[in-house]
């Protein structure tokens, strides 16, 4: 069984491959499996995310790095999530570990 997907991520396989913004279909368990790392979004009978319901995401965006800082705002939280998931990249971006660590830092300090 298939199921349709819309990237948020480059994907590549020998089977298929897609831009961000591309829907594909794919094996319901490989789509299952992009989605829950928040590579892609479900397309069909669910309702569309508006921009403003993707900002509420529990899930620390995969973009660029205006992007991921916007979605965390002042949030030592949401820091703390983006910061798991740029460290669980292949390749971390230096000046967003840097400024997710002032975020979580400048929240630790006010807590005080």
């Amino acid at each position: 069984m298939k199921m349709r997907i819309r990237l948020s991520s480059n994907y590549a396989t020998p089977d298929a491959a897609g831009a961000p913004g591309d829907v594909l279909a794919l094996p319901k368990t490989v789509a299952e499996d992009l989605i829950e790392k928040g590579y892609a979004t479900k397309v069909g009978s669910e309702r569309r995310r508006t921009p403003a319901a993707a900002g509420t995401s529990e899930r620390p965006p995969s973009g660029n790095i205006k992007k991921v800082l916007s979605w965390v705002g002042d949030d030592a939280a949401r820091a703390a999530a983006a910061l798991d998931a740029e460290q669980g990249r292949a390749k971390t971006r230096a000046s967003l570990v840097a400024s997710l660590e002032i975020v979580i830092a400048t929240a630790s300090e006010e807590e005080e």
